[in-house]
């Protein structure tokens, strides 16, 4: 009995591959979030002001790449922490020791517990770079053919309200979120109508920030 491939809903757009060299890594780096962030993991970022926000393209925006992680919402600008630092432990915390409070002659230290989250006011993100191919979501009820692969032709990236996350529309080709240049589809999802579709892209070159 042949494998039953598992259907293809929104999810987050992920980086899959490098193309300039076998077995590299995604370009991978961190910048400051802007307060009141929201947005899913794997959507497309911009800069504004220098703070980190999800792309709108209400105007042609320039990607910096692909969240790697949910938004924060910090209450302010590179979430007001001590960069590197992860939330900082009051000092009345009993750390399984009968004195709490940073360690003995360093006052200016902090505890850090094993296992805490590090909350650096920062968002990764998958770097847009011309180099690094990314895996998306179809609009619900289209399939990739090989006649969608048209030099020069640029394809829309469309937010979907209900989840957050982010979908390819084979015919958008003309807005301002155009940017995905089509390389190929991932042959593990069922590319059909009911089934849903997955595919690869890079991004334009006149959008991106790398």
């Amino acid at each position: 009995m042949p494998a039953v491939l598992a259907p293809v809903t929104y999810e987050p757009v992920r980086a899959v591959r490098v193309l300039s060299q076998q077995g590299a890594l995604p370009q991978l780096q961190r910048f400051s979030e802007d307060a009141l962030q929201t947005f899913q993991v794997g959507v497309p970022l911009i800069f504004v002001s220098g703070q980190i926000q999800e792309a709108t393209f209400s105007a042609a925006d320039v990607l910096v790449g692909f969240s790697s992680e949910k938004a924060h919402n910090y209450a302010t600008a590179g979430g007001g922490v001590t960069f590197g630092l992860p939330p900082i432990i009051p000092q009345s915390t009993d750390l399984n020791e009968p004195a709490s409070g940073p360690p003995p002659n360093q006052p200016s230290a902090t505890v850090i517990p094993m296992g805490a989250a590090i909350r650096d006011g920062q968002m990764g993100a998958y770097c847009a770079n011309g180099q690094t191919v990314f895996s998306i979501a179809l609009k619900a009820g289209q399939v990739f053919t090989a006649a969608l692969l048209i030099p020069g032709t640029y394809y829309g990236l469309t937010k979907d309200n209900t989840t957050g996350f982010w979908y390819l529309d084979n015919t958008d080709t003309a807005g301002n979120n155009a940017v995905a240049n089509l390389v190929g589809f991932d042959t593990s999802c069922p590319n059909t109508v009911a089934g849903g579709c997955r595919v690869f892209f890079t991004v334009k070159a006149a959008q991106r920030m790398f």
